[in-house]
């Protein structure tokens, strides 16, 4: 299932929180992603699928 996200929307998953943020980088629809004090951004997520 895909969720669209947009710029401050939140979802919870047990004690965590993951807020989405719009930052346009590579692309207009980059975005990154709050967890805690950590912050995740597209490349982080891409780690070990490109090749």
């Amino acid at each position: 299932m895909d969720i669209l996200l947009n710029d401050g929307d939140t979802l919870s998953f047990g004690a965590y929180i993951l807020s989405a943020m719009t930052t346009p980088g590579h692309t207009d629809g980059c975005m990154s992603y709050a967890v805690d004090n950590q912050i995740f951004t597209d490349d982080t997520l891409l780690i070990g699928s490109c090749r």
